[in-house]
């Protein structure tokens, strides 16, 4: 039987990503918990379970325990790093890869039409716009 695969789902809510981004670099350990393999009742079990501790953090926002001393280069170095070098080198890796990429991709969709009117005429799908008239 196949294992299910461990995938955890990124944290996409800016201020708690923010928070423990600066408590990171700050010099908190960060706490990752694994998931395993769970059966469907431990899978609702464990949703019920997160859904009370979003609860707590939604209300109380001083949920986050102890954290290291925040200077304004810490939060600067946070804001500059993850909001604007990321994203930027990211956005420049990608448009790299599709110039790079981009003759191979036109070779692919050229195969594709080809293979397609290859189809077409092994089906007869060709002979649907050839007229015959009669006179």
């Amino acid at each position: 039987m196949n294992k299910p695969v461990d995938v955890s789902i990124p944290d996409l809510r800016f201020e708690q990503s923010f928070m423990r981004s600066l408590q990171v670099y700050s010099g908190k350990k960060e706490v990752k918990e694994e998931v395993k393999g769970l059966s469907d009742i431990e899978l609702e079990l464990l949703g019920e379970e997160i859904d009370l501790k979003e609860q707590l953090e939604v209300d109380d926002t001083l949920n986050m325990g102890p954290i290291g001393q925040i200077t304004p280069s810490i939060v600067m170095y946070a804001i500059v790093k993850d909001q604007i070098l990321m994203p930027l080198l990211q956005g420049f890796l990608w448009t790299g890869l599709l110039i790079v990429g981009r003759p191979f991709l036109r070779q692919v969709v050229l195969w594709g039409l080809q293979s397609g009117t290859y189809v077409a005429n092994m089906v007869g799908l060709n002979r649907l716009h050839q007229r015959t008239y009669v006179m």
